[in-house]
């Protein structure tokens, strides 16, 4: 199965105040079928955890041609798209149920297997053996690969956070798509409120855990991009960028 699809209902705890599916509920949804898709290639969580390993996200970069609505339905289909060193490439293509031929979202990603006792990456055909270029599917939803972000040095520090248990997920470190809404959630509300996202790209550089503060920096090269990134005693974490309408 080299392609997988899932159709999903826009719920109203997935909206917006504007009624449009969030950031991080797509980024919540497209985890999951990530999961769901691994596990029907043979190399899901289970199979991983075997081996005391785990994938983790370090970078995703999405274009939203349309966000789709509360009660819309909408399908997301994912595949493996291959290996680019380390990196495990996913690629993921939305539609609305009613237009399947025209994609809402597009989106890239790359992923990496992490030793859950050492916390150290690993090469994924040391884990998975030639499975993980067997079942590459080689096409594109976004030709342009998630590339490193590189942020000015002199952000305005807005805010902290606290990791808490909420942030929490099975890994044991906070999980990816708490990220994306905390990053929302500094930005300017006059923005968040009122405008549509164009696209984003979030890079992962370090996991925090609970009870980690987080400090949070913000620069806006232009009137609809904003930059964010967390800090943890200086060290990057998550950086993103993200562009409005």
């Amino acid at each position: 199965m080299n392609k997988y699809t899932k159709e999903l209902t826009v719920l109203s705890s997935e909206t917006d105040s504007n009624k449009n599916l969030k950031i991080y509920s797509f980024l919540c949804n497209t985890q999951e079928l990530a999961n769901d898709h691994a596990i029907n290639l043979g190399f899901g969580y289970d199979r991983l955890i075997q081996k005391e390993c785990a994938w983790v996200l370090s970078r995703l970069k999405a274009k939203f041609l349309y966000s789709p609505k509360w009660q819309d339905k909408y399908t997301i289909t994912t595949w493996h798209k291959g290996m680019q060193g380390l990196f495990s490439v996913r690629d993921f293509s939305s539609s609305l149920a009613s237009d399947p031929g025209n994609p809402v979202i597009v989106c890239t990603s790359s992923w990496l297997i992490m030793d859950l006792n050492t916390r150290r990456l690993q090469r994924a055909e040391h884990v998975l053996g030639e499975d993980i270029f067997t079942t590459a599917h080689h096409e594109d939803a976004m030709e342009e690969a998630c590339g490193k972000l590189v942020f000015p040095k002199d952000m305005a520090l807005v805010t902290s956070h606290k990791v808490v248990l909420s942030d929490i997920d099975m890994n044991q470190h906070t999980n990816n798509a708490k990220y994306m809404e905390w990053a929302f959630d500094v930005l300017p509300t006059d923005v968040t409120l009122h405008s549509e996202v164009d696209e984003f790209q979030i890079n992962f550089n370090k996991e925090s855990k609970i009870g980690d503060i987080i400090d949070f920096h913000v620069a806006s090269p232009d009137d609809n991009i904003y930059m964010v990134e967390g800090k943890r005693d200086g060290e990057s974490i998550f950086q993103t960028l993200i562009k409005f309408k």
